[in-house]
Parts: structure tokens; sequence; C-alpha cells
């Protein structure tokens, strides 16, 4: 019977992870189909965009030349999804995100399911309310599935842990090869970071180096095949801007990041996991150094060091590199999940059930906190076409939910912590897709400039020409809402268009217009003013310049 019944619970949690897998996908998923492309995710929907136009190539392409920063396993998959619809759509380009997003959530469930049952509930709970999380599930992030690889990595490794089994080397490695292909050398140092933590963390020193060399080998077999194919298709030169884009460029950034910036910006880039994640962190180590007693009981204390190993390499190492960004920590989002929901499971600590009692109170008052911000914010909520009272109305009613259920339930601490769970999971669903995302499309969206840009070309034909502008960087905007297959020039001298034989529309940001004035460039003929990205932009056209008139020439007598 004994023997029985772990069985029976990983029978049960699986069942209830492909149903919280099911319902994740369709969060993620709903409302974005008529969405625009906005901010980073132009790059890559531009990407597939060119690959649905000319066809599979072995690296993803930009203007119809190789792009050196991202393997093309991303961008073939979102062109697979498009295929369909004929063309790249925000819910084609998303869903690879958003299927890596419901395995995180699924196999998050799953693994503290296997502790107990209120511990993944809380854990997937957690992770709903993490800033960052909820908002690359529903865009387009290499990231978040570079996650996924990570966690499932990590269930691979801890499961042996658990059943006393060989370390799945061959389906590691899987999973190290599909990190390659995803993103890049980094999609093989994050998980093979976490499982080595892993390892480091239950001492089996025999596999951390078994591993390590597995790894080392995966990393170099791949990089190597990666730049053959780029040299033997492209040549030296896009060789070495894989090697500057993919490695060098991270660890000489021009304006680099503190040090310490990850933990600092944590607190509210991955709240509300986060900040309990580190209170319960610091009990846990308080214990282990300082008392040389455990933090929970002879079950749950090795997941956490685990946890906490996992969470400290992450840190730690994405600290070295000069670049940083918010989303590289993505990986760490299921390990910060389970230790911030073990403040609700531990009950045996009276410090852990000080930390419980102060999320609990943070819990109950976040759509309070929520209808705040609204009501302060009621004239940029109209200047946005939102209903300000329909959101006060929904806030404070789930506000009013968690008065009732602390109320009524305040004896029983499971119920009443996965109730607050789910009540401010509805809240922050709410805020990211009816008030958030709303916003950020109107400030961001670039289609209504593409649109009028496109229709001034269409009566008045010209080349398109972009001033002072990074290819990489506005100019995809335009391109990812153009219509028609266009490569605009980039040009940093105006001279090189005042004698040109054919008419050209010059985009420029609107503090460069004293240099259209000085090139002598007639900026009556400005049609257009818009904000462009977060940008005031103009549209100047520019007619051709004559011809010189053929000379006549006197016939001989």
């Amino acid at each position: 019977m004994n023997e029985a019944q772990p069985l029976r619970r990983s029978f049960i949690a699986g069942r209830e992870a492909l149903f919280l897998w099911v319902v994740s996908l369709l969060v993620f998923m709903f409302g974005i189909w008529h969405q625009p492309f906005i901010n980073f995710e132009t790059r890559f929907a531009v990407f597939a965009q060119e690959m649905l136009l000319n066809g599979l190539t072995l690296f993803p392409t930009t203007y119809g030349k190789p792009y050196p920063d991202y393997p093309v396993t991303s961008t073939v998959l979102i062109w697979l999804f498009s295929l369909p619809f004929g063309q790249v759509t925000k819910f084609s380009a998303v869903l690879p995100t958003a299927l890596a997003s419901a395995t995180v959530v699924a196999l998050t469930y799953k693994l503290f399911a296997e502790y107990s049952r209120e511990w993944g509930i809380l854990a997937v709970g957690f992770e709903f309310l993490t800033v960052t999380f909820l908002a690359d599930a529903r865009s387009i992030s290499l990231d978040q599935i570079v996650s996924a690889i990570c966690l499932s990595a990590f269930y691979l490794t801890h499961l042996s842990y658990r059943k006393g089994l060989a370390l799945p080397m061959k389906r590691l490695v899987f999973l190290l090869l599909s990190g390659f292909l995803i993103r890049g050398p980094i999609g093989v140092v994050l998980p093979a970071g976490v499982v080595l933590s892993h390892l480091l963390a239950t001492s089996k020193w025999g596999d951390v180096f078994k591993f390590a060399a597995w790894s080392a080998v995966t990393l170099v077999a791949c990089a190597t095949a990666q730049l053959g194919l780029a040299w033997i298709i492209y040549g030296q030169e896009f060789v070495n801007d894989i090697i500057k884009m993919q490695a060098v460029s991270r660890f000489a950034d021009s304006a680099p990041l503190p040090k310490y910036y990850y933990f600092s910006s944590s607190l509210w880039n991955y709240a509300l996991s986060y900040p309990i994640a580190i209170s319960v962190a610091l009990m846990a180590l308080y214990f282990k150094f300082i008392k040389r007693s455990t933090i929970g009981n002879k079950e749950h204390s090795p997941i956490i060091m685990i946890l906490l190993c996992w969470i400290a390499i992450l840190f730690v190492g994405l600290s070295i590199p000069e670049t940083k960004k918010v989303r590289y920590l993505l990986p760490a989002v299921p390990a910060l999940a389970g230790l911030a929901s073990y403040a609700f499971i531990n009950n045996d600590l009276s410090l852990m059930k000080w930390v419980r009692r102060c999320s609990s109170l943070v819990l109950i008052i976040l759509p309070f906190l929520a209808a705040v911000l609204v009501y302060t914010q009621k004239g940029r909520f109209e200047s946005f076409g939102l209903n300000h009272n329909v959101a006060m109305g929904v806030f404070l009613s789930l506000f009013l939910a968690n008065i009732s259920m602390a109320i009524f339930q305040y004896r029983n601490e499971p119920v009443l912590s996965a109730a607050f769970m789910f009540i401010n999971i509805l809240a922050a669903l709410y805020l990211k897709i009816a008030i958030v995302e709303p916003i950020d499309l109107r400030l961001h969206d670039t289609s209504k400039f593409v649109g009028r840009i496109e229709s001034l070309i269409e009566k008045n034909p010209g080349n398109l020409l972009f001033y002072k502008e990074n290819p990489d960087g506005l100019p995809i905007k335009y391109l990812v809402n153009a219509k028609a297959d266009i490569i605009p020039e980039f040009i940093v001298d105006l001279e090189s268009i005042k004698n040109s034989r054919t008419a050209v529309w010059l985009l420029a940001k609107e503090t460069n217009l004293d240099d259209i004035k000085k090139a002598l460039i007639n900026t009556s003929s400005v049609i257009y003013r818009e904000r462009f990205g977060d940008l005031p932009y103009l549209a100047v056209f520019v007619p051709a310049a004559p011809h010189d008139p053929v000379p006549s020439v006197r016939a001989l007598p």
C-alpha cells in the first residue's frame, strides 16, 4: 500500500499537469489574434515573413541578408505555424512561446506536486503572478522556450535523484542540443548550469564531471557545425559576425549594467516570486549555517537547497557578462516560484509563519492596490479609450472576494492560500490583458505610420530611405507592417540624394530636421509628421533631380 501511494500521486499529478497545460495555453493565446507586432517581437516576425516569402534558409534573414544573432530554429517554428494562414500573424508567431510557457506551468506543477498537491498549485500560482513570466508568455520569447528546456532538464535530473536511477544522459544531451538550436550558446550554458547545480547540491561528483564533459562537447560540436555552415554559405565575414554577436559582444557592452543588476531589478521585474523567495532563501541559509539544522522536514529540505543552488548559479552566472537583459532570467522562474510558495507549505517554523502572514497580506491587498492605480490614472485611461469604471469595479470586487475569504476561511490556511492565489491570478490576468496590453499596443503600434507612408508612396512613387537609423532598430518595425516586400536604403550623408535621378521618400527623426535643411533639401515638401515607435518622425519627399538636357549636334555640311 505504501509503495502504491507515490505511484498513484504521480499519476494524478500527471493528469492535473496536462489539464493545467491546456488551460495555460488558452490563457496565453487569448485575445492576441488581431494584435500588431510591437517592440522586440518585430524582429522575429520579420524573420518569419522573409522565410514565408523566400523559402527555408539555414539562417534567419532581414533585408534578404542573413542575421547572425539567432539560430534559425525558432523562425522555422513560426514559419510552420504560419503556413496554414498564408501569413505571419501574432497568433502563429506567439504559439511556439505559448506552448513552451504552458509546458513550464505543467512541469512546475508536476515537480512540486510530487511532494504535495498544495505546493504544486501555489508554485504555479506564483508563476502567473511573476510579472516578466506572464508578459513573455504572451509574446515572442526565445528565452521562455529556453526556460522550458531548463526545467525539463532539471525535472529529469531530479526524477533520477528521487528514484535512485542513473542520470538520463542521452535525454539531457538532447535537451542541450535543443537549447542551442533555439538560442545558440546560451541555450546550452543555462540548462547545463541548472543540471550541474542539482548535481553539486546532491554531491553527485561523478555525474558532475561526466555531464560537464558532455555539455562542453555538445557546445563545441554545435558551435563548430554552425560556424562551418556559415562559412560555407556566407563566408568568413558572416562567421565573424556570429562570433561577435553570440559571444564576444556579451562581454564587451559599451554601457554595461552593474554586476548586482539582476539581484536588485528582480524585486519588481520578477515580483511577486523573487522578493518572497529571497525571504525563504535567507531563512534556509540561516538554519543551515547558523542553527545547523534544516528549514523543513527530511523530504523537503533537499529540494529547498537544490532550488537555492538553481537560483544562485543563474543569478551569479548571468551577472558575469556585461550584457544583461531582464528576460535572460526567465529560466529561474520555476525555482523562484517553488521557493516562494514554500512559505505557505512549511508550518513548523515560527519565522516562516511571519513570512507567510506578510505574504498573505500582500496577496489580500493586491487587487486594492490595482484599483488605486486605476483611480489615480483616470485621465490616462480615458485618453487610451479604456473604461475606468469597469476596471475599478473588477479590482474592487476581487478585493472584496479576498476579504471575504480571509474572514470565512481564516482557520483553514491551505484553502485560504489557494483562494488568495486564484483571485490574484484573475486580477493579474485582467490587468495584463485588459489594461497593460492595450496601452502598450497604443503606444508602440507602428502600423498606422507605415500604412500612411505606403499610401503616400503609392501616390508619389519613390525609393524608401532611412536617415541615420540602425537597420536593426526602427526600420524593422517598419518592415513588419509593410504590405509589400521592400528593401529600404540607409544613408548617413544627405548629399547622396540631392542629385538622385529617382524620386526618394526620406524618413528621419524630427530631431534631424536641421540636417535636412542644411543639405538644402526643400523641407516644405514634408508630407507627414507622426510618432514612429516612441519618437516624432517625419517623411520628406525629394523629387528626382532634372536630367541635364542633351546638347544638340549640328550635322556637318
